[in-house]
C-alpha cells in the first residue's frame, strides 16, 4: 500500500506529492531526505515529535537522494548479513572440527617429535622459543654441551660445543645444527682443522640461525605433507569458502548502499554538505577497499588465535597484534561508513548484524581449518603431556625419576615451549637431581650450590634473553 508522506507547495501551488511503498518506522527519518522538483533539491528536516517538517529548496541541483533505509534497502542488507553469518556457522560445524581423540595421560612428549617439529604441530609456526628449546633438547640428547661463564661486565654468557652430529634426527634439527655451528651443507664433521670440537658463542650461533631462519622453517614445514599435513584438504576448502562469503557479504551491502542512493548527490563523509567528485571516488574506494583489507588480515588473525590457544608465548602473540589492530581499525571505519555516515543505512538491525559478522568472522574462519587425523592425534598427546607437566604430582615424578634420572631435562625444553618453565622446575624442588653432564658453569649461584633446578630454569630464561637480543640485533642490521 502506498502512503503519502508530505506535499510541497511553491507559491501556493502544489508541485508534487511524495509516496513511499511500505514506509518503515519514522525513527529512521532523522536524516536529510531529498525529492526531485524541476531541477531543484528539496530537503526536509523532520520533526519526529509531531511528524511534520520544514521545507526549503536549494537551486542548481537535479539529482534525487532517497534514504537507503526508507527505500527498503536496509531490509535487504540485513538479509545478506544474516545469510552470511548462517553460512559461516554451517561451514564451521560441518568441516571445522578436529577429529576426536581418546583420552590418555602422557608422561613423555610424543616419540620422535623434537621441539622444532612440536612447535609446527602445535600452532603451525616456528619461532625463537622453539629454537631455544631445541638447543636444550639437543644438549639433553648428547649432541652438544653448554658452558656458562661470567662476561666482562659480570653478566652471564654462554658458549656451545658440538659433540655429535644428529645424523638420525629430523631434517629440521640437522639444518639448525649446521646453521648454529657453521657446518657446510652435506657435511657431518664436528672437528676443526686442529682436531678440536667446533664451538660457537651465543652471538655467533644466533646470527647464523637468524640468517637461515626462513630456510629452516621451509624445511620443517616440508616434513609435514600428506597424512602429516597440518590441515585437512576439506577444511582448507571450507576456509576459502568462508573467506569468500565474508568478503562477498561486505561488498554486497556496499553495492546495495550505493544502489539505494543511485542517481543522487552524495553527502560528504568528511564534513557537512555535499561531496565533491574526489570525495565520491574516495568514499567508493573505502567501501570496497576496507573489506578487502579485512579479508587479508584473516590468516594472521587465525594464526594469532591458534597461538593464544595452544601456547603461552608472548613472542608468538605480539607478532600478529599489529595485524589485529589493522583489522579493528578497518572494521570501525567500515561500520561508520555503512551505518552511521550521512549516506549510511541508518538501520539498527543492519548495524547489529554487521558488527556481529565482523566479530565472528576471524574466530569462525580462523578456527575452520581442521587438523588431519595424524596432526590432531599428536597435538592432543602434546596437550595431555602439557597438562601432566603443569600439574604433576610429586609422588608420580619421583616414581618416574627413579626409572629415568634424565626425565627432568628431557621434559624441560617442552615445558619452556609451553611457557611453564618455572612451574616445571618448582615441581622438583623436593626431588634430588644430579646436574647434567652437558652443563658446565663457572658461575656462583645465590643458593651457594653450583646447581639446582630453579636456577637451571633461570639460566634458560637468561639464555632466551641473550638469544633473542642477538637475533633482533641481526634483524635490525639486515633491515638497514
Amino acid at each position: 500500500m502506498c502512503c503519502p508522506l508530505f506535499e510541497y507547495h511553491a507559491e501556493g501551488k502544489q508541485v508534487e506529492t511524495l509516496y513511499f511503498m511500505n514506509l518503515p518506522s519514522y525513527e529512521y527519518l532523522y536524516r536529510t531526505g531529498c525529492v526531485y522538483m524541476s531541477g531543484n533539491i528539496v530537503s526536509m528536516a523532520f520533526n519526529l515529535a509531531s511528524g511534520t517538517g520544514s521545507d526549503y529548496a536549494e537551486t542548481g541541483r537535479d539529482a534525487v537522494r532517497l534514504l537507503s533505509d526508507v527505500a527498503g534497502y536496509g531490509d535487504a542488507a540485513a538479509v545478506i548479513l544474516t545469510v552470511a553469518i548462517v553460512l559461516l556457522l554451517i561451514l564451521k560445524i560441518r568441516w571445522g572440527r578436529d577429529p576426536e581423540n581418546q583420552f590418555k595421560v602422557e608422561f613423555y612428549p610424543p616419540e620422535g617429535i623434537d621441539p622444532l617439529d612440536a612447535g609446527y604441530i602445535i600452532d603451525g609456526f616456528i619461532d625463537e622459543d622453539d629454537m631455544i628449546a631445541l638447543i636444550f633438547h639437543m644438549a639433553a640428547k648428547g649432541y652438544l654441551d653448554i658452558r656458562e661463564f661470567p662476561g666482562s661486565e659480570g653478566q652471564r654468557e654462554y658458549s656451545f660445543r658440538a659433540l655429535e652430529f644428529p645424523e638420525n634426527e629430523s631434517e629440521g634439527m640437522k639444518t639448525f645444527y649446521r646453521l648454529f655451528f657453521d657446518i657446510p651443507e652435506g657435511m657431518t664433521e664436528i672437528k676443526d682443522d686442529e682436531g678440536q670440537n667446533i664451538s660457537a658463542t651465543l652471538e655467533e650461533g644466533g646470527k647464523r640461525v637468524e640468517a637461515g631462519k626462513r630456510k629452516l622453517r621451509k624445511i620443517v614445514k616440508r616434513s609435514f605433507r600428506g597424512k602429516k599435513s597440518f590441515f585437512s584438504i576439506s577444511s582448507r576448502g571450507a576456509t576459502f569458502a568462508g573467506t569468500m562469503i565474508f568478503l562477498a557479504a561486505l561488498l554486497a551491502i556496499a553495492l546495495l548502499k550505493e544502489w539505494g542512493r543511485s542517481n543522487t548527490d552524495t553527502l560528504s563523509i568528511f564534513g557537512s554538505g555535499y561531496a565533491s567528485q574526489l570525495q565520491v571516488v574516495v568514499a567508493w574506494f573505502l567501501e570496497f577497499m576496507l573489506p578487502c583489507m579485512m579479508v587479508t588480515c584473516i590468516p594472521s588473525l587465525a594464526a594469532l588465535i591458534r597461538r593464544i590457544r595452544y601456547k603461552n608465548s608472548g613472542g608468538k602473540i605480539l607478532g600478529s597484534v599489529f595485524i589485529a589492530l589493522i583489522y579493528i581499525a578497518a572494521s570501525i571505519w567500515l561500520i561508520y561508513i555503512m551505518c552511521f555516515g550521512p549516506n549510511g543505512f541508518g538501520n539498527g538491525g543492519v548495524t547489529t548484524l554487521l558488527i556481529a559478522l565482523i566479530i565472528l568472522a576471524p574466530f569462525v574462519i580462523g578456527s575452520m581449518r581442521s587438523r588431519t587425523r595424524w596432526n590432531s592425534s599428536v597435538n592432543y598427546r602434546f596437550s595431555q603431556f602439557r597438562e601432566f607437566a603443569e600439574n604433576a604430582d610429586t609422588g608420580k615424578l619421583k616414581e618416574i625419576m627413579d626409572e629415568d634420572p634424565s626425565y627432568f631435562f628431557l621434559v624441560l625444553p617442552y615445558a619452556y615451549q609451553f611457557g611453564i618453565t618455572k612451574k616445571w622446575a618448582r615441581n622438583f624442588q623436593d626431588i634430588d637431581i644430579d646436574p647434567p653432564e652437558w652443563f658446565i658453569s663457572d658461575m656462583n649461584y645465590s643458593s651457594g650450590n653450583q646447581f639446582d633446578v630453579v636456577t637451571m630454569s633461570s639460566m634458560l630464561n637468561n639464555l632466551e634473553a641473550g638469544f633473542r637480543k642477538t637475533m633482533e640485533s641481526d634483524r635490525t642490521k639486515q633491515a638497514k
